[in-house]
């Protein structure tokens, strides 16, 4: 029950920050993140350096795979869809059984555990 609160939260952190950054919403910057984090964040966020609206998606995507693998076990997240509404998808190995699938099958054995919700930012 704790992981999947942790995974609730988590999600929404996400919506929360799609819709701070609605321009990036609109251009598309975050119609379909997969579970690998960017690998370099950008360093826009510095003052007198603003970020961009891609360069804030880029930095939401990398700060938030940052906090899952750091709070849920295995734990990726993804974001697809269009400017209308978004699935929001966090997955975790709850019963650490080492699956790495990401298909959210149900079966422990070879896919992560999975949390989806849908956002309209």
């Amino acid at each position: 029950a704790y992981m999947r609160t942790e995974a609730t939260l988590l999600s929404y952190d996400m919506a929360d920050r799609m819709r701070a950054n609605f321009d990036g919403v609109n251009a598309g910057n975050y119609n379909n993140l997969g579970t690998t984090r960017p690998a370099n964040p950008p360093s826009c966020s510095t003052p007198g350096n603003p970020c961009s609206a891609s360069q804030i998606a880029t930095l939401d995507h990398y700060q938030w795979e940052t906090d899952l693998g750091n709070v849920l076990p295995s734990g990726r997240g993804t974001v697809t869809g269009n400017n209308m509404i978004f699935t929001i998808t966090v997955m975790w190995d709850d019963l650490h059984t080492g699956a790495t699938g990401t298909g959210c099958s149900g079966n422990p054995s070879v896919d992560l555990s999975c949390l989806s919700i849908s956002a309209r930012p």
